[in-house]
């Protein structure tokens, strides 16, 4: 959807989406709105594994108690409940980089053309070379814990006891 004109992508969209059916059964109790502070009660379970409650909001510090809206930077319902009591659009507390702008911006650095190994300068320098013991089997479990733990420190340290479970 490049050419859409939304301003996010279509994951964040049903996010917020559902987010908005959750806010239709909240009530914002208090609000200070010169310190962009809210008390938003749930009325309505939305099985999420949090306690039917009354939440905090605070937009300037971008803070809800559900923990969502500091996790995820996406307006939570809560916050969308505390927007829509004073007529302030959620989208705008969305982070930046959930845009699509942002995202395609990724695609507008500037790639350096690879030549060819021919061109390349010559290395001067020391050569790393790899560690043959080091490398992993190509198949199945790794030699030394095929038998488990135990198994290891018994054949490492050569003895003939028997491995007691």
């Amino acid at each position: 959807m490049v050419n859409s004109g939304e301003p996010f992508s279509e994951n964040i969209r049903n996010f917020l989406k559902e987010e908005v059916i959750k806010f239709n059964s909240h009530q914002v109790t208090l609000f200070d709105r010169g310190r962009y502070t809210f008390s938003v009660r749930e009325t309505m379970n939305h099985i999420e594994g949090l306690p039917m409650g009354e939440y905090k909001v605070d937009l300037r510090s971008k803070w809800c108690d559900c923990g969502k809206f500091r996790a995820l930077h996406l307006s939570c319902s809560h916050v969308i409940a505390a927007n829509s009591s004073f007529s302030y659009d959620y989208k705008t507390f969305v982070d930046k980089k959930f845009t699509n702008e942002c995202v395609y911006s990724v695609y507008n650095i500037h790639f350096d053309v690879v030549h060819h190994q021919h061109y390349w300068p010559t290395y001067v320098g020391s050569k790393v070379v790899p560690d043959s013991a080091m490398r992993r089997a190509k198949k199945g479990r790794p030699e030394l814990l095929a038998l488990g733990p135990r198994w290891a420190l018994w054949k490492m340290r050569g003895e003939n006891a028997a491995i007691v479970g």
